[in-house]
């Protein structure tokens, strides 16, 4: 697997990076988040082939977590 990008931003106000990924001999596609809310860190991720990787489900999945 290698990393396609990286970008900084927030997610719902804490700090975040958004990471892609793929691995080339299988065309599997990866999508992480991290972000830190208070003394927390948190990683999301999801993979699959790039279908999914831009799939409306892929994109609900990541939406639907919520922080209190």
């Amino acid at each position: 697997m290698s990393m396609r990008s990286s970008t900084d931003g927030t997610f719902q106000g804490c700090p975040s990076i958004d990471y892609t990924g793929v691995d080339s001999s299988t065309d599997e596609w990866m999508y992480a988040r991290s972000f830190i809310k208070g003394d927390r860190l948190y990683f999301v991720a999801y993979g699959g082939p790039k279908a999914f990787f831009d799939s409306p489900e892929a994109k609900r999945f990541m939406d639907s977590f919520k922080l209190n």
